[in-house]
């Protein structure tokens, strides 16, 4: 399962939308999101590109987020991905039996 999230959103109240969260629909998202293998964390571009200090701390607050949400459950997080414009490099989708790219260059993260 592969789910994306505004970066840019992250700088405000959280990951989830205020239209899932006008829906009634907060708790909906947040469970998709923790439930998901791969979270794309898209926008960076807006944030100042898939390296900057604002998609580390978007991020971040992203991984907060699924940290409390994986808390009561065995599966691990999912991977983070950070991505401009939604593009990403197949082979990092497709790979779930790899390690996480823990130490690889954010912009590596976005298509090459």
């Amino acid at each position: 399962v592969v789910s994306v999230v505004d970066a840019a959103s992250l700088e405000e109240a959280s990951a989830v939308s205020d239209s899932a969260a006008l829906l009634g629909l907060a708790q909906t998202a947040e469970a998709q999101i923790a439930s998901s293998d791969i979270v794309l964390l898209n926008k960076c571009d807006l944030l100042g590109g898939a390296g900057s200090t604002r998609a580390a701390a978007a991020e971040d607050k992203l991984q907060q987020l699924l940290s409390k949400a994986t808390r009561q459950s065995s599966r691990p997080p999912p991977r983070i991905l950070r991505t401009e414009r939604a593009e990403v490099d197949l082979a990092l989708i497709t790979a779930l039996d790899e390690p996480k790219p823990h130490g690889v260059e954010p912009q590596a993260l976005a298509k090459q």
